[in-house]
C-alpha cells in the first residue's frame, strides 16, 4: 500500500469520527442553535451521493465506508433540527440517507464498478462536480451564521479542527489521483474532487477562528 493510499484510508477514518464530537454534543445538550438548517441538509446530499457515487467507479473501501457511515452521525443532528419545527422534513432526510445507503450496498456487492468508458466518465463529472460542491459549500451556511451572530455555544470545536484536518488529508489524497490521472479522462473529476477538499477547509477556517476567540463559551 503506497503512502497516497494510507492517506486515504486515515481520511477515510477521520471523515467518520470528525463528526463524533458534534454529534454527541448535540445529543447532550439537545442545543441546534449555532448549527445551519440549511448547510447540514446540503453536506448530507453531498455525503449520500459520494456513497452512491463511489461503488460506480472504483472498488477502493475508503470513501465509500466513510460517507456511509457518516449518514448515520447525521440522523442525530437532523432530529434536533428539524423534528420539532418540520416532521417531513426530518423523516425525509432520514429515508433518503436510509435509501441511499441501501442503493450504495447494491452498487457495491452486487454491480460492481460500471465498465463502459462513457457511462463511467460522464458519472465522474456529474457527481464529483455536484457531490464535491455540496460538501465543500455545505459548511458555507454555518461559516456565515456563525460568523455574523459570534453565537457557537452548540458548535463542537473539535469537530471544527478534525474537519480542518480531514479536508486537508482529502486534498492531498486527491490531488495525488488527480496527478496521477494527468492527460487522461479522470483527471478532471479527480482535480474537482481535490478542489472542493480545500474549498472545505477554506470554509470552516473562519468558523474556527470565531470558535477560538470565543473559546470560553464552547466546551468542544
Amino acid at each position: 500500500m503506497d503512502f497516497f493510499k494510507i492517506i486515504g484510508w486515515i481520511a477515510a477514518v477521520g471523515t467518520v469520527i470528525m463528526y463524533m464530537p458534534q454529534t454527541l454534543r448535540v445529543l447532550k445538550t439537545k442545543d441546534v442553535s449555532s448549527l445551519s438548517k440549511i448547510g447540514y441538509p446540503i453536506i448530507s446530499l453531498g455525503g449520500t451521493l459520494l456513497t452512491m457515487y463511489i461503488p460506480l467507479v472504483t472498488s477502493d473501501y475508503q470513501g465509500w465506508i466513510s460517507n456511509f457511515l457518516v449518514g448515520f452521525l447525521m440522523m442525530p443532528i437532523f432530529y434536533y433540527l428539524f423534528f420539532k419545527d418540520n416532521k417531513k422534513i426530518f423523516f425525509g432526510a432520514v429515508l433518503w440517507i436510509i435509501g441511499a445507503q441501501i442503493t450504495s450496498i447494491i452498487f457495491k456487492f452486487v454491480m460492481g464498478p460500471i465498465e463502459n468508458k462513457t457511462i463511467k466518465l460522464i458519472i465522474e463529472y456529474t457527481f464529483s462536480i455536484i457531490a464535491g460542491g455540496t460538501i465543500g459549500l455545505g459548511l458555507l451556511p454555518e461559516a456565515i451564521k456563525i460568523w455574523k451572530t459570534k453565537r457557537v455555544g452548540s458548535y463542537s470545536i473539535v469537530s471544527g479542527m478534525l474537519i480542518s484536518f480531514i479536508c486537508t488529508l482529502w486534498a492531498i489524497y486527491w490531488t495525488s489521483i488527480a496527478i496521477g490521472n494527468w492527460g487522461t479522462s479522470e483527471f478532471v473529476p479527480t482535480l474537482v474532487t481535490a478542489t472542493f477538499s480545500y474549498v472545505g477547509l477554506c470554509v470552516q477556517t473562519p468558523i474556527l477562528i470565531v470558535g477560538f476567540k470565543t473559546r470560553k463559551n464552547i466546551k468542544g
